[in-house]
């Protein structure tokens, strides 16, 4: 392997992932697939359902940090959907 790509599986932190070889090499290959398979509404009405779950489950033990953070990741994620889509969609042909 090369070093650059090295650092990047330690930034991982060595925790098991289901990338192959192929797709390390290639992860908008990944990105594309996701978006072939969920449409953009539909991801970000399944993240919607897993955030309004946390939210139901997790009122009576949550502090406001958790929530607070909860909400930041829950926009940055429907950010990351929507950039990562536009980015997909930049490189199909015309």
């Amino acid at each position: 392997m090369k070093k650059s790509v090295k650092k990047i599986l330690k930034k991982l932190n060595y925790q098991p992932i289901s990338l192959s070889k192929t797709e390390l090499k290639n992860p908008e290959s990944v990105v594309e697939e996701f978006f072939q398979n969920i449409p953009i509404h539909e991801a970000r009405a399944n993240l919607s359902e897993f955030y309004k779950a946390w939210l139901l489950h997790s009122c009576e033990y949550a502090g406001v940090d958790d929530s607070r953070s909860m909400v930041s990741f829950y926009t940055q994620i429907i950010d990351f959907f929507n950039a990562s889509f536009l980015c997909i969609e930049k490189r199909k042909p015309k």
